[in-house]
């Protein structure tokens, strides 16, 4: 993989055109891990800040292929909207992840797995396979899903080190790593997710889906495991007290996020707004300077292609002198999921309310109809979008825009 891969719309899209004849193979090959990963599309950092989004590429396959032929590489498109809506009804996951990862942290001088997790974090285990996968997941901001599982299981089972400490590891050095996918992904694993259901690494696993790059030998891991004890109860969280309607007729401004950075093909959003502020990315958690930079870059991109609509706002401060400057008395403010970025978003909506602007959310339909189906399991969710897909529902139709 490109180290790190342009961080461009048109790169994305390059990425997306040059995957699609593989479609077809995917379901079959997805799950070896070759030196190149050519056996996956390597769109996700893409899809994490929505350089292009989950409807745009499902659209795309699904203009090319059948659904029966491409029905695996879009169920694993909609796993990210899945996981972001799941989340959205339990936000303490992701909040108790981050503050169980800074108790750990304080603690980590009295523990006695201190120094392995530490040696952990370096790529200087006893296992060299391990190893291989921290110094790829440092040094290019990506692992293979594949590895990511075996990466989590060995961790958890085998190093025997908290969950939480491998999952914020891994979410600051992943370019594609979000709250959602990351987070929930780590619980999975662990068995937390899916109560009794764990994931366990297993030599021939690995040596199978590897083609022999790693082969860890007779007694490196363990595979005879109980998950984990609930580290939390889990609980429904309050409905949001703002609604999504419908969008002002006249003039206002639109805020996104590093979350939300291709708007400009949202018609409906782009229709009124005569100026988008783009709310830079902050080091909330220690991200990895391939994460901060690759951020980074896809934010210039988004506001070239905005071109003279488009600006850049590091903060609340700046937020308030767009929204004077381009005297506005309303923002619409485009919601972002669950993550650093929601509290920054309720912050810049408070001063802006304070100033006398009206504030008002915003998500786009995908998030709006599937979101709302994220309410148990995965698999019962997919059942109801294959339903809407045959269908021939709105969202899974349309050509992918070129701007």
């Amino acid at each position: 993989m490109e180290t790190p891969p342009q961080a461009t719309r048109q790169a994305a899209l390059t990425a997306l055109d040059d995957f699609l004849p593989l479609v077809p193979h995917y379901a079959a090959k997805r799950s070896f891990v070759s030196a190149e990963n050519r056996n996956v599309s390597r769109i996700s950092p893409y899809l994490r800040r929505r350089v292009i989004t989950e409807q745009e590429v499902v659209q795309h396959v699904l203009e090319a292929h059948s659904f029966q032929a491409a029905e695996k590489f879009v169920q694993e498109v909609v796993w990210r909207t899945y996981w972001k809506g799941w989340l959205e009804r339990y936000p303490q996951v992701w909040s108790s992840c981050v503050e169980s990862e800074a108790g750990l942290k304080g603690e980590l001088r009295g523990q006695s797995w201190g120094d392995l997790y530490s040696r952990a974090c370096r790529g200087e285990t006893q296992l060299s396979f391990f190893n291989d996968w921290v110094h790829e997941l440092v040094e290019t901001g990506y692992l293979h899903n594949h590895a990511r599982m075996w990466f989590a299981s060995v961790w958890i089972f085998t190093l025997k080190l908290p969950w939480q400490l491998g999952a914020m590891f891994m979410y600051r050095h992943l370019l594609d790593g979000d709250p959602a996918s990351n987070t929930l992904s780590w619980r999975w694993v662990a068995g937390l997710q899916t109560k009794g259901k764990t994931y366990v690494a297993r030599a021939d696993n690995i040596s199978q889906f590897s083609e022999g790059r790693w082969r860890p030998k007779h007694g490196e891991l363990v595979e005879q495991i109980d998950s984990l004890e609930p580290d939390l109860e889990v609980s429904r969280a309050p409905a949001a007290k703002v609604g999504y309607g419908e969008l002002p007729a006249e003039k206002y401004g639109a805020l996104t996020t590093g979350d939300d950075l291709s708007v400009e093909c949202d018609e409906g959003l782009m229709s009124c707004a005569s100026s988008v502020a783009v709310l830079r990315f902050r080091k909330e958690h220690d991200e990895s300077g391939l994460v901060e930079a690759f951020a980074q870059e896809c934010e210039n991109d988004a506001l070239g292609r905005l071109g003279q609509r488009g600006t850049g706002v590091p903060g609340v401060s700046e937020i308030l002198s767009w929204s004077e400057k381009q005297q506005l008395s309303q923002v619409v403010i485009v919601q972002p999921p669950v993550g650093p970025n929601s509290s920054r978003v309720l912050e810049a909506a408070k001063a802006l309310t304070e100033r006398g602007v009206h504030c008002s959310y915003y998500r786009s339909e995908w998030d709006r109809q599937l979101h709302e189906l994220a309410d148990k399991g995965f698999f019962p969710f997919w059942e109801r979008v294959k339903k809407r897909i045959h269908r021939g529902e709105a969202i899974f139709r349309g050509k992918i825009s070129t701007k």
